[in-house]
């Protein structure tokens, strides 16, 4: 039985709160009367409000309806029409396109309550939305090549590393023989760390000369950790890496780090100084690439550099990486992959390894850089590389970040609970729908929110954890191969799915990606919510979007939405400037994958603005049509148009033309409305009502006088093509 009641401000657990069932409506029990089956949630899911359900449009009084099809309701906003009485002059044509329910803004609102009827024949294969489809995941756990320890030494003087136990008994004789002879390149103690040629890096400590100096206060600690960092400090002085200074302008305390051996670590709490430190602007390498890059490789060789660069300092980071590039420069991406201190040799073919282990050792010997034997292991087929699990077959996760997720208990407190998210953001991009998963821990976060922990947030919990028991293996994208973005919006999440096909044409996922939305986001209509999250995986895929085509896999098309305005202003003109770096096409595909990214569980009540569950409209409101106003004008000094649209929430949207030929003032006004026209076919305008100050133009159009000019017979036949 779930634990529920847990109030996460205190470190507490009260009893489970009771759950009641709501009482099933006249319309579900005429439903379940009819043989269907009513799934009764425990939060209450798939229940209906006894609150009658009603349709409003304009200003009438409302409709009470119990169900309607598509095909009606297009009938009802196709065949009414709404007349306004104006004077000759000021005429209204109000005309219908053939689109009237194609756009979204059409309606204000569409409000359903969910009703959950499952019917008693088995359902179709099509509607399930698993965690992930069964071509996306492979079997079998996290594998991790395991290792021999190895001496490089004497008994009196042993100099450990390690090798894959999976070598060969002539490949470990061919890897001890490389090892021995640039044994010089590794180090057992600070006392063998000459230190790196200043030729390839130098760290300078700049500081702002109107900072003032700051000495922190000592710091107190255990009298159990007081040896321990003494004999820390004693081996940094023997070693010359620190010296003491006496009237010091800067004091800053010591931090000890305990280190997964047992040991500790001395760091120096440097915040004051970082403070006062400009920020070196050289760029990191972006970690996702480096470790795709690893993958797909038989032979793999993981180092670790010594490092006397003290931690928490500012920049050391980007000298140490500009160090690292500056020396494997020829290599990186090659052969080479190096993060800081991280090094990765790789090889294509297991033959070769060696080879370009010895190159890689020889400029580690050339600029007096030194390894840590004790972090390396040789010849092996896969290994940890930035936290991830790197082989031939793909990407994986860290067995013991699952573990540590595992092990978990439920959280009794914020603390808690942000730890656990923590931990699951670091893994993020191995989790389907992450944002969508973690919906309910959402309003626990909430400033000031006092929430209890019930059974949906048990739930949550726990589904996580079966989840991650089989999580996804992904792959690294393959050069000229397009990929797959598959996207999808719902009330409040955005998802998202990476993939491509590989060389058997089997979809494998790259990159999983989701986001809660937030503050005027859960506003948005469902077409400009999938724009957002079309844009949201351009701004974290670019790396990835940038070398392929993509092709764009949605129920709606963004692409089209965005870039098929005749004015773009606002959001929509910078997204379209962002979407113009890329190459990206719009495809009908099966929605399975799109679908399951961003499924939430549903609650008693959402709003659904677009699409509608059993092709049913429960409520409707309709806003105000559109409205166009023209005009057009022959001077002497040329022949202008002007055209005014007024949108239901009262934006005004002005256009002006100059025309470049000559002619006369009915031809004007003509080709302001012809403008006009083309404009509102573009916007897909659902409705539509056009004013002007002609009214020899508005008669002409509706039929009460002919047209006894010639010259104005192709001008009033293109503009009824363009009303019908």
């Amino acid at each position: 039985m779930a634990r529920v009641g847990g109030n996460l401000t205190k470190d507490q657990i009260h009893e489970k709160p009771p759950i009641t069932l709501p009482v099933l409506t006249p319309e579900q029990e005429k439903l379940r009367s009819e043989g269907h089956r009513i799934n009764q949630g425990r939060l209450g899911i798939g229940y209906q409000k006894e609150k009658p359900i009603k349709i409003y449009r304009a200003q009438a009084k409302p409709i009470k309806i119990t169900r309607k099809t598509l095909a009606d309701v297009h009938q009802v906003l196709v065949g009414q029409t709404s007349t306004k009485k104006k004077n000759a002059s000021n005429l209204v044509i109000i005309y219908t396109l053939k689109a009237a329910i194609a756009r979204a803004r059409a309606y204000d609102s569409v409000m359903v309550n969910h009703i959950s009827v499952t019917d008693n024949s088995q359902e179709d294969d099509e509607f399930i939305l698993d965690d992930a489809p069964a071509t996306f995941e492979e079997d079998g756990e996290s594998t991790i090549d395991e290792l021999k320890k190895v001496d490089l030494g004497t008994t009196e003087d042993p100099r450990p590393t390690f090798l894959s136990v999976s070598l060969s008994t002539e490949e470990e004789v061919e890897y001890m023989s490389l090892l021995h002879e640039y044994h010089d390149i590794f180090t057992w103690n600070y006392t063998k760390m000459p230190g790196l040629n200043p030729r390839v890096a130098v760290h300078k400590l700049a500081v702002h000369s109107s900072v003032r100096p700051v000495k922190q206060s000592q710091r107190r600690f255990r009298p159990e950790l007081v040896p321990e960092i003494e004999k820390e400090v004693d081996k940094l002085i023997a070693s010359n890496f620190i010296r003491e200074v006496k009237y010091p302008p800067w004091i800053a305390n010591i931090v000890p780090v305990n280190k997964k051996n047992g040991q500790i670590r001395v760091c120096v709490d440097f915040r004051d100084l970082n403070k006062a430190s400009p920020k070196d602007d050289f760029p990191p390498p972006i970690t996702e690439l480096m470790v795709d890059a690893t993958t797909g490789h038989e032979a793999l060789s993981f180092m670790d550099g010594s490092s006397v660069m003290p931690f928490g300092l500012k920049n050391v980071g980007a000298t140490s990486q500009t160090a690292m590039q500056n020396i494997f420069d020829d290599f990186l991406h090659k052969r080479v992959e190096c993060y800081v201190n991280d090094l990765v040799v790789k090889t294509k073919q297991r033959s070769d390894h060696l080879l370009d282990l010895r190159v890689v050792f020889e400029l580690i010997r050339q600029f007096q850089l030194k390894m840590n034997p004790l972090k390396c292991s040789f010849g092996v087929t896969s290994g940890n590389f930035l936290g991830f699990i790197v082989h031939h077959r793909g990407i994986e996760i860290d067995q013991s970040k699952i573990d540590a997720i595992q092990k978990m208990s439920e959280p009794r407190n914020i603390s808690e609970l942000k730890s656990f998210l923590g931990h699951l953001a670091y893994i993020r991009r191995f989790i389907a729908n992450l944002a969508g998963r973690c919906q309910s821990f959402s309003r626990l976060l909430k400033k000031d929110m006092l929430c209890d922990w019930d059974e949906s947030c048990w739930n949550t919990f726990n589904n996580i954890k079966a989840y991650l028991t089989k999580p996804p293996v992904l792959i690294a994208p393959i050069v000229d191969r397009p990929l797959l973005l598959y996207i999808t919006a719902q009330e409040k999440s955005v998802g998202a799915l990476l993939a491509q096909c590989d060389e058997n044409n089997k979809e494998r996922s790259l990159y999983y990606l989701s986001r809660t939305l937030v503050g005027a986001e859960l506003n948005y209509t469902p077409i400009e919510k999938t724009c957002l999250e079309l844009i949201f995986a351009i701004q974290k895929l670019w790396h990835y979007l940038l070398e392929h085509s993509t092709n764009l896999i949605s129920r709606t098309d963004p692409l089209k939405y965005i870039m098929s305005r005749p004015i773009l202003f606002g959001r929509l003109a910078k997204w379209a400037l962002l979407l113009s770096e890329f190459e990206i096409n719009f495809a009908m595909r099966n929605q399975r994958l799109a679908n399951f990214l961003a499924n939430h569980p549903l609650p008693a009540e959402w709003e659904l603005m677009e699409e509608f569950p059993d092709e049913e409209i429960f409520l409707v409101e309709l806003l105000p049509p559109w409205e166009m106003y023209f005009d057009g004008a022959a001077r002497r000094n040329g022949v202008g148009a002007g055209v005014l649209f007024v949108s239901p929430r009262r934006d005004l949207l002005p256009y002006s033309f100059v025309l470049t030929q000559n002619c006369s003032n009915n031809e004007a006004k003509y080709q302001a409305i012809l403008l006009g026209l083309s404009m509102a076919v573009e916007m897909k305008l659902p409705l539509l009502n056009i004013y002007g100050d002609s009214a020899l133009v508005i008669k002409q159009l509706i039929g009460e006088f002919k047209v006894k000019k010639l010259e104005l017979v192709p001008f009033r036949r293109h503009a009824g093509e363009l009303l019908a």
